[in-house]
């Protein structure tokens, strides 16, 4: 019930981003979020690969906080987070050396995603103002591909 109405109201309010579609710099900066939001989810999913395979070798060695696959998941992902400290007292020496290879991805991972925005920040700095016409136009076609027939005309 009301996680359904919160989701749906801040999609709602996102749906809002598309009136920057009205001004050039502002469309820009709505097409270079786009951007951004794309290099994200892709590096979340290289993440969430990272995830899987060092909580199913965790798992595999028995670890204190790693004899569930699905506590291995929720464990790493808290690390990932920095919501719990790595608890290395009983550690393997193998499963030290998981943890501490598994810091280091995450840490290029970062790095690569930094990466990837300045790109996307360059392109977008060199092709404002196309881009921006250009989503501007996307989005007017996509709204009148909505209206009626006579209204097209009208256009």
């Amino acid at each position: 019930g009301r996680a359904c109405s919160a989701l749906t109201a801040m999609m709602l309010w996102t749906q809002a981003l598309q009136l920057f579609v009205v001004s050039t710099r502002l469309a820009a900066l709505s097409w270079s979020l786009g951007m951004m939001f794309q290099d994200v989810s892709r590096n979340l999913i290289v993440v969430a690969v990272f995830i899987l395979a060092w909580a199913s070798g965790l798992t595999a060695l028995q670890e204190t906080n790693f004899e569930h696959f699905d506590l291995g998941i929720v464990n790493l992902c808290r690390k990932v987070l920095s919501l719990s400290p790595p608890a290395s007292d009983d550690m393997h020496p193998l499963g030290a050396v998981f943890l501490f290879t598994f810091a280091i991805a995450n840490i290029g991972m970062v790095a690569i995603l930094i990466a990837q925005i300045k790109a996307s920040y360059d392109v977008v700095a060199k092709q404002k103002q196309g881009i921006a016409l250009q989503h501007r136009a996307h989005i007017c076609i996509d709204v009148e591909s909505i209206l009626p027939r006579q209204y097209r005309q009208k256009l």
